[in-house]
């Protein structure tokens, strides 16, 4: 629906308060003017818009209150209002009056793409018609049927193209596409919605306590499937969707602002000079730089865009929401890739390796992608090659790559990440700490190189606790987990130091290995866990099969 361009006909906003409001409206006013006496003692127009305005804030308390919702309610009621009064409601006061309305009760709605959205259609809109020669054009006149049509097709047209160059800057940097054919798509979905749809599902919901819904939940099941043929049709077609990996803050400002300032003049030549920012703006972000790394917040999730621009997933199995969320922020439009069976990777179960070019420059990444132990010397060499290294869990301090270091500490503190590279061993970090650039010393940020230290424990000591717990043995898996996130909780509280590697479970005790600087931290762990810690031994060697060749 995103890609066709009517995902507004999921969400209840205008279309859906305007439905109600208008459908109200009507039916008191025809069901009113059968009473002569009502008639002739009442203002039927203005009794006819309070039940309206009563319908428009029950169902916008119904749908719950949301800012596209509210939005759309305050409209109705300003336009309402107008119509009572005998005055012209719909203007850009209604807009601002709109804006003021939402903002005094939910202010941070300022810096959600809802309000954007829904203010900035509502905008586009009204600023057409209400200048010179929207009105010229669209203004109805004495003229035959046909030309009648034609120009309320025009009108439709105009101000489906209207909204959508309003929307497309705001789609694009909130989520990195923005359909291109909705013009043609809402031309037939919003009257097919708007006067098929909604009227045969209310006359189906209302019919059904007698019986008689059936014929009417039929139509309504036709009527949808063109609506999802269309959405279908226009989603699939070639060119269909406009992807953008990254839009710099001041480029979405510049047009933003140069919107509103087109939009607002109503002298022409002043409200040209909107156009300066708008372009400036469209320039900047058309060559900004595609991410060729993105990391999760969580570090869990890594993906890699390949050359060619697909973006390769750390880990096999991600969720669609993942998968679509990587798949946006890298600008591709398709199923990422998996970074097991691209060119650019070498993966075992735990974790993955991969060769970024740049330049003249070759990065190694490495990643872990699994929670199972991993040795500590072959942990701390595999670092101490790689550029780059991500993980979802605490890495020790002896992890020391050549360049960045992601872990789940660091990852708490900076959130997730778009990395940048360039030919320059140079880190760049913005001051809004999401994207790290490896770029030109000149880079108007703070430079940030750190070439790592080598020196670091080869190795850590490793110990055996042995815990007396009574009936161990028949605890059931949910206990186990629970037990298992209790420990882990408490080893992020104490810090990369101590790592679980794992326990073996018998009727009456627990075997835990753990590695860890000395004795006094495990116990400390077993303290903060509430987990017995009767004997604690240092493992002085370790022997296996081989040791006997």
């Amino acid at each position: 629906m995103r890609r066709s361009g009517l995902a507004h006909l999921l969400s209840v906003s205008g279309l859906h308060i305007a439905a109600v409001v208008g459908a109200v409206m009507f039916l008191a006013l025809k069901l009113l003017a059968l009473s002569e006496r009502v008639a002739l003692r009442f203002n039927l127009v203005l009794v006819s818009a309070a039940a309206a305005a009563a319908a428009g804030i029950g169902y916008t308390l119904l749908t719950g209150a949301q800012v596209p919702t509210v939005r759309s309610c305050v409209a109705a009621l300003l336009v309402l209002g107008g119509i009572a009064l005998g005055r012209e409601a719909i203007s850009l006061r209604l807009v601002a009056v709109g804006a003021l309305a939402v903002l005094i009760f939910r202010p941070e709605a300022l810096a959600g793409p809802s309000f954007q959205f829904s203010f900035a259609a509502v905008t586009a809109i009204i600023a057409l018609h209400s200048s010179g020669w929207g009105q010229n054009l669209l203004m109805r006149r004495d003229e035959g049927p046909f030309a009648k049509a034609g120009r309320t097709l025009v009108g439709m047209i105009l101000t489906g193209l209207v909204v959508e160059v309003a929307l497309t800057p705001l789609a694009l940097y909130h989520f990195h596409k923005a359909g291109l054919f909705g013009v043609a798509a809402n031309l037939v979905a919003i009257p097919l919605t708007t006067f098929v749809i909604m009227p045969v599902e209310a006359a189906a919901l209302v019919l059904d306590p007698i019986g008689l819904g059936t014929p009417f939940w039929w139509a309504s099941d036709k009527a949808l499937a063109v609506l999802l043929s269309i959405a279908h049709t226009v989603a699939g077609a070639k060119g269909a969707v406009a992807t953008l990996p990254s839009m710099p803050a001041w480029a979405f400002a510049s047009m933003v602002l140069g919107g509103l300032w087109f939009f607002l003049w109503t002298t022409a030549r002043v409200r040209l000079l909107g156009l300066v920012p708008v372009a400036v703006g469209a320039a900047a972000a058309a060559v900004a730089p595609s991410p060729d790394v993105l990391i999760t917040g969580d570090g869990r999730h890594l993906a890699i865009v390949a050359p060619d621009g697909t973006p390769m997933m750390l880990r096999d199995r991600s969720g669609d929401f993942m998968r679509d969320l990587v798949s946006e922020a890298s600008g591709f439009d398709d199923e990422p890739g998996l970074l097991a069976e691209s060119s650019i990777g070498s993966c075992s179960r735990d974790s993955c390796v991969a060769v970024l070019k740049a330049g003249a420059r070759n990065y190694r990444l490495l990643a872990t992608r699994s929670a199972n132990s991993i040795d500590w010397k072959a942990l701390t060499d595999a670092c101490a090659e790689a550029d780059i290294v991500v993980s979802d869990r605490w890495l020790p301090k002896s992890c020391t790559p050549q360049w960045l270091k992601f872990d789940r500490k660091s990852l708490v503190e900076t959130g997730g990440l778009a990395i940048f590279l360039d030919d320059q061993p140079v880190s760049r970090r913005c001051p809004s700490a999401s994207v790290i650039t490896p770029g030109p010393s000149d880079a108007p940020c703070e430079l940030g190189y750190r070439r790592a230290s080598r020196n670091w424990r080869r190795d850590m000591p490793q110990y055996v606790i042995e815990r007396d717990m009574p009936g161990v043995g028949s605890l059931g898996q949910s206990d186990l987990k629970g037990a298992s996130q209790t420990s882990c909780s408490v080893l992020r509280e104490l810090g990369p130091e101590i790592q679980w590697v794992h326990s073996y479970v018998t009727d009456d005790k627990i075997y835990c290995i753990y590695r860890a600087p000395n004795e006094e931290i495990i116990r400390e762990h077993a303290e903060r866990g509430g987990f017995p810690a009767n004997k604690i031994s240092e493992v002085r060697n370790v022997i296996d099969p081989t040791t006997a060749e």
